[in-house]
């Protein structure tokens, strides 16, 4: 039985990855091993899309997020090395992060701040290392190749986005409105590729800007108890005091849904 406040984490770290090509995934794990991500305290998880896409970014994340038993779960791209800092290092890094928030949920070694405030430390292809930005610094977004999420926060991605690209944008997004916080830390490792911005990547950019476009609409918002304006826009904030104003937004909103309660409300007497 376990009971509320139990420690139920099973292993240190959950690493988990989506394959296409096993060769080199098996490179990847043995960096991670020899890198002191032993299989006494890490669990290795794998998605086999060698043969087809069974699971994308999404919901393959989704997956391992529900599946790992990790205090800390890594979901990281098959093609990266852990070829210069180690598990000591992340831990050492985690702690820090630590002591400056302890509400973070995700950690990574590239994201951004804001505009074109980029921020990454990574060996690129040709060997190359590649520095900008000032670490540790908390961010809004994070790259995909390498992802340290952590378990307690409970997150997910959306499940009505689907791809391989910007499901860490999604994570982090969704992760600050749940009150989370997302970092980006100097912690270096091989990344074989650079990334495709591609036709794939612009419809995936598309339909997120899309989904997140209309839930911050402004809105009212009616409870059982009472109604309120979700907006942030100062002026639709001061219109909502005037009483007249007020008087007609409820009425529209009357006309325009009274069908629907017509159609769909009734009361069982006697019941």
């Amino acid at each position: 039985m376990i009971k509320i406040g139990d420690q139920i984490d099973q292993y240190n770290y959950s690493i988990c990855t989506l394959v296409t090509r096993m060769d080199e995934y098996i490179e990847m794990k043995s960096s991670f091993q020899n890198a002191g991500f032993n299989a006494e305290q890490c669990e290795y998880l794998f998605i086999d899309n060698t043969q087809d896409n069974t699971f994308d970014g999404y919901s393959g994340l989704n997956r391992f997020l529900i599946d790992a038993k990790g205090t800390y779960i890594i979901f990281c791209h098959q093609d990266i090395l852990l070829s210069f800092d180690n598990r000591a290092k992340l831990e050492t890094l985690i702690d820090e992060i630590e002591k400056k928030d302890s509400n973070w949920a995700v950690i990574s070694n590239a994201g951004a701040l804001g505009i074109k405030n980029i921020i990454y430390r990574v060996t690129e292809p040709g060997n190359e290392y590649a520095i900008r930005g000032t670490v540790p610094s908390r961010v809004q977004t994070v790259d995909e190749s390498f992802i340290v999420i952590k378990r307690s926060a409970n997150l997910s991605v959306s499940r009505d986005l689907s791809g391989f690209h910007l499901y860490g944008t999604d994570l982090c997004l969704i992760a600050s409105l749940l009150g989370y916080s997302s970092w980006v830390v100097d912690f270096n490792l091989i990344h074989k590729s650079k990334g495709n911005v591609n036709k794939s990547f612009r419809k995936i950019k598309v339909d997120l800007i899309s989904k997140y476009n209309y839930f911050m609409r402004p809105r009212y918002i009616q409870t059982t108890n009472t109604n309120f304006l979700l907006s942030s826009n100062l002026l639709l904030h001061a219109l909502d005091h005037l009483p007249l104003y007020r008087f007609f937004v409820r009425q529209y909103f009357k006309w325009k849904f009274r069908k629907v309660s017509t159609n769909e409300t009734r009361t069982i007497i006697g019941k």
